[in-house]
């Protein structure tokens, strides 16, 4: 199956504030920038324009500059994610600081500031002071959960989505332990929004295959320097999707060196037997990693680099089912609740046994090697065989962002993060089978994201913003295990219905009885990619605030299948038609459904 779209989104969307409104509402959009705005007036509260306002990063020393406008006002709008200081002067009045504050993606921080009569030689400190907490600038709802905050919190598995708990308004399950490459998913919903219309992005480059829902790139939480979500009344800036728009923001270099080493574990020692369980599964989870960031060169050049990995052997539960017996395997049914009827006659078999000469021998063949006998001295309930067999998961990422202040006009950064997962998964991709390892999986699914965005101010009242970025999800592979293969049953003689099973596998089994079947599912190839392009100008003259842009998303999806619906091994589907009970056994027809 081919899926291609392409989304074009020309948001030409031009915004004019009334007179008697500030322009920064514009800043209420997920994006990776927030908004530093205020209001400068003298010890009579009177508004004192023509002040020059400074806005220094503490992190990495950058600069930034305004002056007030008539109003007394002053607006920074395209504020990267950090730690800030702000400075107001002004002849004829003593220099004022305000020392430390946040700047939050989609915020507005709003600072306001009194200048005390006095000579510039002077200073007046405020220290301690706290940013509003309520939001009085724009009508958005969201919250910022800081990244000092995602890694003091203790997460059961490390992976942003969990965050979501903290929110107003969402429905999500108890994800204990995280799905990766094709199997994350996004299984939040938010204001009772359907979990697929929730928008995921880093640094506003989209993380979620769109056609999917799923398969979404997991950073090191030590490279995330907030995540911003948005939950309602977000401006159209914002779009594509009615759920949550949660954006990662990564995190960058300062101009101090600074790293982690870290691992988080779980072990079966530690764990309690499940009450179903006869014996204590093996289960290993070791996340573990480093990240380092610093100047390249101070003041104008920045770097911050991360990986990380998981060695995940983790069981589901135990899984109880019906395996045939060593005498049923044979057509001795004496010690079974089912007792077989021989179709030519209508009556039982003689000794509740079906002769030697009337079991087809392929039958025989399957049962030998391809379907385990029962559990030794197990019985639940009818059930016979039990198996808790682990899945494993082999994950890595790395990431790398680079931050350039080119000069005092343009900044720029790049980043490129990548997951790679190997999952071995010996019940199948989704679990689908009763038996282990027989039906089981590999799969290798890499996943890309990488951004590039830039900030041109020509004039303190222009602002231009650019960004281009790629989300690229790649089946690498994805084949069920040897274990499934013809050939570890040499004389089989099942005809090949269709020529594609190219692994020559045997087919899907069905029992309507309550015996145990084999799901042979046959995976496909898949790929999905978007690459937004966005650019945004702003521009600013006196009370009033013009903004327009333009967004171009490319998008696609491809399913390499097959013309038989992924089922080239074909499905022996034994239900109803072929068993049906009576006088209290059951009657074997001779019809078999095949697909």
């Amino acid at each position: 199956m081919q899926n291609n779209r392409v989304t074009l989104v020309l948001s030409s969307i031009l915004l004019v504030s009334a007179v008697f409104c500030s322009g920064v509402h514009l800043a209420a959009q997920v994006s990776n920038t927030g908004t530093v705005l205020g209001t400068v007036t003298d010890s009579s509260a009177a508004l004192v324009p023509g002040v020059t306002v400074t806005l220094r990063n503490s992190g990495n020393g950058l600069v930034y500059e305004s002056q007030t406008d008539e109003s007394g006002q002053f607006r920074f709008l395209l504020v990267p994610v950090g730690e800030y200081a702000l400075t107001a002067e002004k002849a004829g009045f003593s220099k004022t600081a305000f020392s430390s504050f946040p700047v939050h993606a989609a915020e507005p921080a709003r600072v306001d500031l009194v200048l005390k009569v006095g000579s510039t030689s002077e200073q007046v400190m405020v220290t301690g002071g706290n940013l509003p907490v309520v939001n009085t600038v724009t009508a958005n709802e969201g919250n910022t959960i800081t990244g000092e905050q995602v890694n003091n919190l203790p997460l059961t598995n490390r992976v942003f989505t969990q965050l979501m708990d903290l929110e107003p308004g969402v429905s999500k399950p108890v994800d204990v332990t995280p799905g990766f490459g094709s199997n994350s998913s996004v299984d939040f919903s938010v204001n009772g929004v359907r979990d697929d219309e929730n928008n995921l992005l880093i640094d506003g480059v989209r993380n979620v295959d769109t056609f999917g829902g799923n398969a979404f790139v997991a950073p090191n939480l030590f490279a995330v320097s907030e995540v911003r979500i948005e939950n309602n009344d977000y401006t159209a800036t914002a779009g594509r999707s009615a759920g949550a728009q949660v954006n990662l923001i990564s995190r960058a270099g300062t101009n101090s060196f600074h790293g982690d080493v870290f691992e988080f574990f779980r072990n079966d020692v530690f764990n309690a037997m499940n009450r179903f369980s006869t014996v204590n599964p093996e289960a290993r989870y070791n996340d573990f990693g480093y990240d380092v960031g610093g100047p390249i060169k101070k003041n104008r050049l920045f770097f911050f680099w991360s990986e990380e990995w998981r060695r995940i052997i983790q069981s589901s539960g135990p899984v109880i089912t019906l395996a045939p017996s060593a005498d049923e395997r044979q057509g001795n049914f004496n010690d079974s609740a089912i007792q077989p009827i021989d179709p030519t006659t209508g009556q039982p078999f003689q000794n509740n046994t079906i002769p030697g000469n009337r079991l087809d021998q392929n039958a025989l063949l399957l049962l030998q090697n391809y379907f385990p006998m029962p559990t030794p001295g197990y019985n639940l309930d009818g059930f016979n065989f039990i198996s808790e067999a682990p899945d494993y998961t082999r994950w890595r990422e790395e990431s790398v962002r680079v931050d350039a202040k080119a000069n005092s006009k343009l900044s720029i950064f790049g980043r490129y993060t990548q997951d790679s997962v190997l999952l071995n998964n010996p019940y199948g991709l989704f679990h689908e089978n009763p038996f282990p390892y027989v039906g089981g999986s590999t799969q290798n699914f890499p996943i890309y994201n990488w951004s590039v965005h830039a900030i041109y101010t020509p004039r303190p009242t222009l602002f231009t913003e650019f960004s281009v970025g790629m989300y690229f999800a790649n089946d690498k592979s994805l084949v069920n295990g040897p274990l499934s293969s013809k050939v570890r049953a040499p004389g089989l003689t099942l005809q090949q219905v269709f020529p594609l099973d190219e692994l020559d596998r045997i087919p899907t089994m069905f029992f309507g009885t309550g015996y145990a079947g084999i799901v042979e599912q046959w995976y496909f190839h898949n790929d999905a990619f978007s690459v937004p392009i966005q650019s945004d100008t702003t521009w600013v003259h006196g009370r009033h605030t013009v903004r327009l842009g333009l967004v171009y998303t490319p998008e696609g999806k491809s399913e390499l299948a097959n013309p038989s619906d992924n089922n080239t091994n074909g499905t022996y589907n034994f239900v109803g038609e072929l068993y049906e009970q009576c006088s209290g056994g059951f009657r074997i027809r001779p019809r078999l459904q095949l697909h």
